[in-house]
């Protein structure tokens, strides 16, 4: 994916625009999963009480 949008452009050596749009994705998505995942064992604990 990365080296798709850059079309050729070698000349920079650091992470493309690609794989910065791919790491933003990918931490918004497992921050949604992980709230899940916290919210469900305190509604566990909540209900237990």
């Amino acid at each position: 994916m990365d080296s798709f949008l850059r079309k050729g452009d070698q000349q920079s050596d650091g992470p493309g625009i690609g794989y910065m749009i791919t790491v933003v994705i990918r931490d918004i998505v497992f921050g949604i999963l992980a709230s899940v995942v916290v919210m469900h064992f305190s509604r566990k604990r909540e209900f237990r009480a």
